[in-house]
């Protein structure tokens, strides 16, 4: 039963109280930056794989700017970022353009247990990192 209370139920015991404004407070000097800095602001993440997803959503939007914008480098680096919803979509723009990912940092991801809201079939989810990681894992590999 404790194994348990590692996913999405210690979402809302461990839910912080502040939102963003304590993300980072930075000048956004390239494109990158605007699009993680949009990632952080919505704080949710779309499921990218549903075949009902609204490609014209903002979150949606973001996730390809992220792919646009990002090179492999720069989106391991993301993977280690405190935001959930950057690291959920640095993960799949890595994935789902096949490229390499950095073996460390993709173990701590499938080990985070942030929380993290998942839009899905028009319905917000509470889940976390590790949780959606590990299914985007068994989609793409």
């Amino acid at each position: 039963i404790s194994l348990g209370l590692v996913g999405s139920e210690m979402c809302i015991r461990d839910s912080p109280s502040t939102t963003t404004q304590n993300f980072m407070a930075y000048r956004l000097e390239n494109k990158l930056d605007s699009v993680v800095f949009h990632i952080i602001q919505t704080s949710t993440v779309t499921d990218v794989f549903e075949p009902n997803t609204d490609l014209s959503s903002d979150n949606y939007s973001s996730f390809n700017e992220l792919k646009k914008s990002a090179n492999e480098n720069e989106l391991n680096a993301l993977l280690s970022h405190q935001s959930a919803p950057v690291k959920v979509y640095a993960y799949r723009a890595l994935l789902s353009q096949s490229m390499n990912v950095n073996s460390d940092f993709e173990i701590a991801l499938l080990n985070d247990t942030s929380c993290v809201n998942l839009l899905s079939n028009n319905k917000l989810i509470s889940s976390t990192v590790m949780e959606i990681a590990e299914n985007d894992y068994r989609i793409y590999k």
